[in-house]
């Protein structure tokens, strides 16, 4: 298990997802959270951590192939929240990449593809703390390229094991938002127009989103902000999202 020490856990937290593992002989188990605020010093839930609803007949055991077309949004590419099955680690090969950000979900998403069952907890087993002044979240300057480079180690494992083709839709829906996230949430103005620039002249050429279609792409909001990455100057496009979230924040 692979935990961030300023979160903080249940007393039965190892207990249960042991439990979970050994009851259902799966290789991963997973669990809700919560997220603890540093500054406000309040809790909010993160449902959108853990989309039980996705799964087919909403499953809290399953293999990733029947879940191959939302595998890659019914849980984020954070290793916190989930417990491992040494044998199967140690199996597969499966281990962190030499990243400074982004190296969870490189190590997260090959680990779902490889599994031969994967179980989830419907119970809070741990609190998330967000706004840390320390995060890796807030030194992303030092390696701009990560996200892209975490991309391209999970787009590479789907190749090298024939995966392409199956998990196609669900990989290429969280790409997008995954990418597009980068360049729309980035406090950072000068980090944010590097994403922006090489989203522009590398990232998008290589996967190529549009070719897909808007269909293809089943959050519209996020296919919109990467029309507008693509198309719009990027003066014009920070403001424009700027105004979104002020618009969304009145309405919360």
């Amino acid at each position: 298990i692979f935990l961030d020490s300023d979160d903080w856990f249940e007393l039965d937290f190892l207990s249960k997802l042991v439990e979970t593992c050994e009851i259902h002989q799966s290789d991963i188990s997973i669990c809700r959270s919560v997220e603890f605020d540093t500054e406000t010093g309040k809790e909010s839930p993160s449902n959108w951590m853990l989309k039980t609803e996705l799964l087919p007949s909403k499953k809290t055991v399953f293999s990733p192939e029947e879940a191959a077309t939302v595998l890659f949004q019914f849980t984020y590419g954070m290793a916190w929240d989930k417990l491992y099955r040494r044998s199967f680690l140690m199996n597969e090969g499966i281990s962190f990449p030499n990243l400074k950000n982004s190296e969870d979900l490189a190590f997260v998403f090959p680990t779902l593809l490889a599994a031969k069952r994967i179980a989830v907890i419907e119970k809070v087993l741990v609190h998330h703390r967000i706004n840390r002044s320390s995060s890796v979240s807030n030194t992303r300057s030092s390696q701009p390229s990560a996200p892209y480079d975490a991309f391209q180690i999970v787009k590479h494992y789907l190749k090298t094991h024939h995966l392409e083709k199956q998990y196609e839709q669900s990989f290429l829906n969280w790409a997008m938002e995954f990418l597009i996230w980068h360049i729309s949430n980035m406090d950072d103005p000068d980090i944010q127009k590097i994403y922006f620039k090489e989203f522009r002249k590398k990232w998008d050429k290589e996967i190529n989103f549009e070719a897909y279609g808007w269909r293809f792409y089943r959050n519209k909001i996020i296919f919109l902000k990467y029309l507008l990455v693509k198309y719009l100057p990027f003066c014009l496009f920070t403001y424009i999202v700027s105004w979104y979230k002020k618009l969304k924040n009145q309405e919360g």
